[in-house]
């Protein structure tokens, strides 16, 4: 069966915003640290392209953070009964990885 359209469209449900500002917050109250340079509520969500370059099979983490000497990445994700991230979301932290392997990248269940 084909799956439902995204009521609340690619930045998630209300709870889900709210989360990803919540954990930006927290990102940014360590002193000295952490700017938000895309997503979380506060800007726009970084781009990433595929592989080739194009769009289809691009993604957009929740979180970027960055600090001198070190960048983060952040998505929140469904999981499954076991607690562990779907495989669409496997999938789309395998992109982000990918593209920015010497960068960390937390996924976080999404509340």
């Amino acid at each position: 069966p084909k799956k439902p359209p995204n009521l609340y469209g690619k930045l998630g449900k209300p709870s889900v915003r709210a989360q990803n500002s919540q954990i930006a917050g927290e990102l940014e109250a360590v002193p000295n640290e952490y700017e938000i340079t895309g997503g979380g509520g506060r800007k726009a969500e970084e781009y990433i392209p595929n592989p080739a370059g194009g769009r289809k099979g691009s993604t957009y983490p929740d979180i970027t953070a960055r600090k001198p000497g070190d960048t983060v990445r952040v998505n929140t994700v469904d999981t499954d009964a076991q607690g562990l991230p779907t495989p669409g979301e496997w999938s789309q932290a395998g992109k982000i990885l990918k593209a920015n392997r010497a960068d960390g990248l937390f996924l976080i269940p999404k509340k």
